[in-house]
């Protein structure tokens, strides 16, 4: 903890990052449902969201169905939400 920061900044920064596990260089987080999932980095999100529409797994599902797919194989990024309407 940067020792400028006051005793609720310090403790809002834990808060925020209690989920977030680093190992071996790559982030992951731990969810709601138990599991951990590898944060992705934006260059990464556009691949795997490229794969999902074109690749072996393709097709136009609901973004319910694509969201579920991306957390089925472990991957996760803060904005996943709200990227599957874009691309639906």
């Amino acid at each position: 903890m940067p020792k400028r920061f006051t005793t609720s900044q310090r403790w809002y920064l834990a808060q925020r990052t209690k989920p977030f596990v680093l190992q071996e260089g790559i982030l992951y987080i731990f969810g709601q449902d138990n599991k951990f999932r590898q944060v992705l980095q934006p260059k990464l999100v556009s691949i795997v969201l490229q794969e999902l529409y074109r690749g072996i797994v393709r097709g136009h599902f609901s973004s319910d169905i694509n969201l579920q797919k991306i957390l089925d194989v472990s991957y996760w990024w803060p904005t996943m939400n709200g990227n599957f309407p874009e691309y639906c």
